[in-house]
């Protein structure tokens, strides 16, 4: 176990009020007529084994997929001039429509 890690800030005696169990943890030290300025140390503690994974899943949830991060780039649609497309092969055909395999500007795609 660490030990703890002391912390200045100013506070009020409000503030042991407000949370009655850091009253052990904290000397208060009178620095001008009406202010208080407060010592507090608080524990601190390495996460479980059983918490790192949340940890990880709450950032993998705040990260975007690829597409996502390119949605949130776009202001508006870009317009492909059909110069621009080298139609290659057809890759299949459904209800939506054909699916084409081909180049944009040197860069292979899908194009339907």
């Amino acid at each position: 176990r660490r030990e703890p890690t002391a912390v200045r800030e100013a506070a009020s005696p409000v503030l042991v009020k407000a949370h009655p169990q850091v009253r052990s943890q904290v000397q208060f030290e009178p620095h001008a007529a009406r202010e208080v300025h407060v010592v507090a140390a608080a524990p601190v503690r390495e996460a479980t084994p059983q918490e790192e994974p949340l940890a990880r899943r709450s950032e993998r949830q705040q990260t975007s997929t690829p597409r996502e991060a390119l949605e949130r780039d776009l202001t508006e649609p870009e317009k492909v001039q059909y110069s621009d497309l080298e139609f290659v092969e057809n890759l299949g055909s459904g209800e939506f429509g054909q699916v084409i395999r081909g180049f944009y500007r040197g860069s292979e795609v899908a194009i339907k």
